[in-house]
C-alpha cells in the first residue's frame, strides 16, 4: 500500500517556518525618571529628580511610583517592568511633594524587550524624552543637542538627547502620546501614554532566527522518511 502521509506534512511545515522567524514579544515599559526643566525641556535644577532606578541611592528618597497594568497591585516605587499593549498604555504616577518652584518637567522614559528593569549606575538618558508646563500647554520634545537629566546616581550630570520622537524595538514603534504632571500639592496624579504600533516588517530584511534552521531540518527529515515510506 502506497503511503502519502508526507504530501500535507510539508505545506504544515512551511507555513511554521515562514512565520515563525518574525513573531516577537511586545515591548515594556522599564523605567523613567521626571526632573526639573527649563522651557527648552533641558536640567535647570540640578538634584531634582524623581527615579525608578533603585540603582540611584537618590530614588529612595525621591520615588517615582507607577500604577501598572494591574491598579489593584498598587504602586511600584521602583524596578518597574510593564509590558505594553498595541494601542495606547496609559500609566499614572505619583511623586512626593517639593516646595521647589518647579515650572517644566521632563521626563525620561525607557523600553526595552526582555522585561527586565533599568537598573543603572552609570549616566543614561531615555530612549524617549518628552517635558510639559504645569499641563498647561501640550507636552513636546526635546530638540536634538538638549541637554536633559541623567537617569544614573549623579543628579549633576546631564546628557544630550537626539531628539527622537519615536522608539523602534524589532517589528514595534513607540511613541508617547499623552503627558500630565498632575499635581501634587492636592494629590491629582500624573500619567503617561505610551502608544505602541506593530508594523508589517522589520526596517531591515529579517534574518531567520536559529530556531527556524532547525525547523527547516526536521521538515527535511520527515518528508525524507515518508517518501522511503512511499
Amino acid at each position: 500500500m502506497k503511503i502519502t502521509l508526507w504530501k500535507p506534512v510539508f505545506p504544515v511545515i512551511a507555513l511554521f517556518v515562514l512565520f515563525s522567524g518574525n513573531v516577537q514579544a511586545l515591548p515594556y515599559f522599564v523605567g523613567a525618571s521626571i526632573y526639573d526643566a527649563y522651557a527648552s525641556g533641558a536640567q535647570r535644577l540640578a538634584g531634582f529628580r524623581y527615579s525608578t532606578n533603585s540603582g540611584d541611592p537618590g530614588s529612595a528618597a525621591l520615588p517615582l511610583d507607577f500604577v501598572g497594568d494591574n491598579p489593584d497591585a498598587g504602586f511600584v516605587s521602583r524596578d518597574i517592568a510593564f509590558e505594553l499593549q498595541l494601542g495606547d498604555n496609559t500609566f499614572e504616577f505619583d511623586r512626593a511633594k517639593s516646595t521647589w518652584p518647579v515650572f517644566f518637567y521632563g521626563l525620561n522614559l525607557f523600553f526595552n524587550t526582555t522585561g527586565t528593569p533599568l537598573v543603572s549606575t552609570v549616566d543614561e538618558i531615555g530612549d524617549l524624552v518628552v517635558a510639559s508646563q504645569n499641563n498647561t500647554v501640550p507636552f513636546f520634545t526635546p530638540v536634538a543637542g538638549t541637554q536633559v537629566s541623567s537617569y544614573g546616581t549623579n543628579a549633576l550630570n546631564t546628557l544630550p538627547y537626539n531628539g527622537d520622537t519615536l522608539q523602534s524595538l524589532g517589528l514595534f514603534d513607540i511613541s508617547v502620546t499623552g503627558f500630565d504632571i498632575g499635581e501634587t500639592s492636592i494629590n491629582v496624579l500624573g500619567s503617561v501614554t505610551i502608544n505602541v504600533v506593530q508594523r508589517d516588517s522589520p526596517p531591515t530584511p529579517s534574518v531567520p532566527v536559529p530556531a527556524t534552521y532547525l525547523l527547516f531540518g526536521i521538515g527535511f527529515v520527515v518528508i525524507r522518511f515518508f517518501r522511503k515510506m512511499a
